[in-house]
């Protein structure tokens, strides 16, 4: 959500669907969820904090941590920054943002090889001696000694 489409400047990877909506248009937001059918979006960008209210309806659409801000923002309207703060979005560099497609389409979009997995269901082996560490909602991050195999 901005006011420009990155779609007509940037290369957006084919495992992406991209929509774009410009400020003020829950309408528009509306109708596409209603003709594509789409029960949840995997990321949403938010270009310009002022207009975050318009995704206010649509809470139920976007899981916690999906929504991503420019960390540049200053967003003074208290709505939004508690709607933020209960989305957990998250503030990213939007300075280069074909990086930035292409670092989300790798790391929220699968590459159909298989079943997606929820960080706090996966149960690591009580065996295992290394460092555990949860990322939110995102990933599992371990470290330790995996052997020749995995360095």
């Amino acid at each position: 959500m901005g006011l420009a489409n990155w779609e007509n400047h940037y290369d957006i990877p084919e495992n992406m669907s991209w929509y774009y909506f410009y400020p003020n248009s829950s309408k528009a937001l509306r109708e596409i969820i209603e003709k594509e059918d789409i029960n949840r979006f995997h990321a949403v960008l938010i270009e310009d904090g002022q207009y975050s209210r318009d995704l206010f309806s649509y809470v139920k659409c976007f899981e916690p941590y999906t929504l991503f801000y420019n960390q540049n923002l200053q967003i003074n309207d208290r709505e939004v920054v508690d709607f933020l703060k209960k989305r957990c979005a998250q503030a990213i560099d939007f300075l280069s943002p074909q990086q930035l497609i292409n670092d989300l389409s790798k790391s929220l979009f699968g590459g159909g090889y298989g079943d997606k997995l929820f960080p706090p269901t996966i149960q690591v082996n009580p065996n295992f001696t290394g460092a555990i560490s949860y990322q939110g909602l995102d990933y599992v991050s371990l470290e330790g000694d995996f052997g020749q195999d995995f360095p």
